[in-house]
């Protein structure tokens, strides 16, 4: 439930955004209104960033994935799933709940090619190397923010070299203690 002023509104978001929210906070949600014909209501769909409310609607332009299929496929990241269609990476797709072999097959056929406006709009984490891009979307999904992370993995990049050559599980262990002080 997000308050605009006096109003309340139930906005359906990325699972991932919502639990970066807080209590009381002051957020900017970039949303999307629509109506279901079947049921005659509007629904809103809310983002933390612009990016991924346009990826949101470019997936609802594919036949077979609605509201709720384009938020489970949002929840694998934004730059994950723009790749995982650019690159035809079915496994990935199929990977996320309500995802079958057609859909995925479906959205690739569709979609590929269509994010080039989208992906050049990616924050700079999304084209760091592997491990520092699986950190970034590990503690995303732990609840921190993007910015947090960036932040931390640039400050760390600054002390320390040989950065890209740390294993995963020891990057995300330095950056955890960075992020908790």
């Amino acid at each position: 439930m997000l308050r605009a002023g006096t109003l309340g509104l139930t906005v359906d978001m990325p699972p991932h955004d919502a639990r970066s929210l807080r209590f009381g906070e002051k957020v900017r949600v970039h949303t999307v209104l629509m109506l279901n014909p079947q049921e005659g209501k509007l629904s809103c769909y809310g983002f933390l960033d612009e990016v991924s409310r346009d990826v949101f609607t470019l997936l609802l332009k594919s036949p077979g994935v609605g509201p709720k299929a384009a938020l489970s496929l949002l929840g694998m990241g934004t730059a994950p799933l723009i790749r995982a269609i650019e690159q035809e990476q079915l496994a990935s797709l199929t990977s996320v709940p309500g995802i079958g072999a057609k859909t995925a097959q479906r959205l690739v056929l569709e979609l590929k090619g269509k994010f080039a406006q989208v992906a050049q709009r990616l924050p700079e984490a999304e084209v760091l190397p592997a491990p520092q891009a699986e950190v970034t979307q590990a503690l995303a999904g732990l609840g921190f923010r993007e910015a947090e992370v960036l932040a931390a993995l640039n400050a760390l990049s600054s002390e320390r070299t040989g950065l890209a050559e740390l294993p995963l599980e020891e990057l995300l262990r330095i950056l955890l203690e960075r992020l908790r002080r």
